[in-house]
């Protein structure tokens, strides 16, 4: 999303509004008996506005903090951090641990509390540690707002989707691809991040529910790219018949895109989770056969924006975005291969 296109989503909220009501209507509705009216002519115009994005409010200081900020997932998010603060005139800064690493993300985070920021935008991919931060920055008038990975502890707005129905889609769509009672389904979960193993589960008990027989991989380690590949390629040298592999997350996804355009085993199904670089070409390259994209690029723009928002509003508003259950697959991946925020 460009500068330009994210004023032009902003500017249309209200001419979108009125759009909406009078559409349909040949003209405006009749005024009541009795009520006269006056008819004027307005010339079309055009709106520019030219002034710097710091006249849209205050210089805003903003905390992102991510559970992995080396994670392929986070590359767009973080270009949407830098066009949200180039339309704002906000400043926002990256911080959190490499690889997932809880007790070192609640340290940032109270790390940033410490240091005033105006506003939080964070992941949580442990459902109760960052509960007592939190309510920490809340007493200090700091607004948190969650993304990636959701807890209920206080935080205002959440940027994401629920990981249960990402799950239930995504078993949905494997089994819709043609699975049936003793076909072999191979899952990866991420067991170190919530969100992945509820999503990795879902589908794992989807698919044996119809009689599949499922080949469950536990990763701890996100960032062992070659660890992991090596876990996928000696179940799937094992058992060459398998049908369709799943990811539960972004690097699990790379991962088993990686693998199977090396085995290049015939017909098997490929799915996972997020938008990220390599998985946007393993899709063009006919490898991966879809993935759910929970749109990275928004997961940093939007925190950016619902901290502005919250602020500029005397903090009246507090909103959340889901970022939805879109697959993205050979039929629509060309629209986001296309854009460098997405491809890098």
């Amino acid at each position: 999303m460009t500068r330009r296109t994210a004023l032009g989503v902003v500017g249309g909220l209200v001419v979108g509004a009125a759009g909406g009501y009078f559409l349909g209507m040949s003209s405006a509705p009749p005024a009541p008996s009795g009520v006269s009216t006056v008819t004027a002519t307005l010339p079309a115009s055009t709106v520019t506005v030219t002034a710097p994005a710091a006249a849209l409010g205050p210089k805003y200081k903003f905390a992102w903090i991510a559970h992995g900020i080396t994670d392929p997932f986070f590359v767009p998010s973080i270009t949407g951090i830098k066009d949200a603060d180039n339309m704002l005139g906000t400043s926002t800064q990256v911080l959190g641990p490499t690889v997932n690493d809880v007790p070192t993300q609640v340290s940032t985070l109270n790390t940033a509390i410490a240091a005033k920021f105006d506003g939080i935008a964070c992941s949580f991919p442990d459902p109760s540690a960052f509960n007592d931060a939190v309510s920490k920055a809340v007493a200090a008038g700091i607004p948190v707002v969650g993304f990636n990975v959701d807890a209920m502890n206080g935080r205002l707005g959440y940027v994401g989707n629920s990981p249960l129905m990402q799950g239930t889609a995504a078993g949905n769509r494997v089994l819709a691809s043609g699975i049936k009672s003793g076909d072999r389904v191979l899952v990866t979960d991420i067991v170190t991040v919530g969100s992945c193993s509820i999503r990795a589960t879902t589908i794992k008990d989807m698919c044996e529910a119809k009689g599949a027989k499922v080949d469950l991989i536990t990763i701890s380690n996100y960032a062992d790219l070659p660890g992991m590949s090596d876990l996928i390629r000696t179940d799937l040298e094992a058992h060459p018949d398998t049908k369709a592999c799943h990811g539960s997350g972004s690097a699990d996804t790379v991962a088993i895109s990686n693998v199977a355009g090396e085995l290049k085993l015939p017909g098997l199904i490929v799915g996972g989770f997020d938008l990220n670089p390599p998985t946007i070409k393993a899709i063009v390259a006919g490898i991966c056969t879809w993935t759910l994209a929970d749109i990275s690029y928004l997961q940093g723009f939007t925190p950016v924006m619902l901290l502005w928002m919250h602020l500029q509003s005397h903090r009246t508003v507090t909103a959340s975005m889901d970022t939805g259950l879109a697959f993205v697959d050979k039929t629509n991946v060309a629209g986001f291969s296309a854009e460098t925020h997405y491809v890098g």
